[in-house]
């Protein structure tokens, strides 16, 4: 694999998504890569990793579902208007999450009476679970020392990982600043859950366009089961 230039890619990524995707688009290269196999894909290489990785083995591979291994009982979610749409899925694969607060409109940071933003809620916070999910930036105040301060913060308050989404616009918005300063972050105690990845090949089937214009939510059923899935995951 080392001599060989296109499998020595994989060895630049350090996400299981990144590894699972690359293989499929730069060596197997199918007609139609984006046809819901790079979810899938990424989905069943987690179960695997989650398995074996690190030299692991559990003893038996029944337990390995592909939704994750949590119950949502060690998971705290703050989040936005995306991650609303997609609660009622959530809520299936991760049924004990705690949603410490999810609104439509939440911004990462800032200063909103009416609408804390994240980084204010979490300020406010005496304790959050295991697992954080900070899944905001839709509305804006991502910057990279926010994003620290999100970090430290909720490892100051109980956090031994926290996860950030990915952002996806079918066009109205431009979100790749904000994508990546939290690629950026990804490592030991940071995951990545990459929602645009997952939905850029096929956006119309999983992002709807609202009547305002707003096209960054995801759709009924295909988008929400899609997104459920990948935080399960992640």
């Amino acid at each position: 694999m080392n001599s060989n230039n296109v499998y020595k890619g994989i060895f630049s990524k350090t996400a299981v998504y990144d590894v699972a995707k690359f293989f499929l688009e730069k060596v197997e290269v199918p007609q139609n890569p984006y046809i819901a196999s790079p979810p899938e894909r990424a989905t069943d290489a987690q179960s695997w990793y989650d398995l074996y990785g690190n030299g692991k083995f559990s003893g038996s591979v029944s337990s390995s579902s592909g939704s994750g291994s949590s119950d949502g009982s060690n998971v705290t979610i703050i989040g936005d208007s995306i991650m609303n749409a997609s609660k009622s899925e959530v809520q299936k694969v991760l049924p004990k999450a705690e949603f410490l607060s999810v609104q439509d409109g939440k911004k990462f940071s800032g200063t909103d009476s009416s609408n804390p933003s994240g980084l204010s809620v979490l300020n406010d916070a005496t304790s959050v679970r295991k697992i954080l999910v900070f899944a905001l930036g839709s509305n804006g105040g991502v910057s990279e020392e926010k994003i620290n301060e999100v970090i430290t913060r909720a490892k100051e308050i109980g956090a031994q990982k926290i996860i950030f989404v990915t952002l996806f616009s079918k066009g109205a918005k431009d979100y790749t600043a904000s994508n990546t300063l939290f690629k950026a972050k990804a490592g030991s105690d940071v995951v990545l859950m990459d929602w645009e990845s997952a939905v850029s090949g096929d956006p119309e089937k999983y992002i709807r366009t609202d009547a305002d214009g707003v096209d960054v939510h995801p759709k009924s059923p295909d988008g929400t089961e899609l997104y459920a899935k990948l935080l399960a995951t992640a």
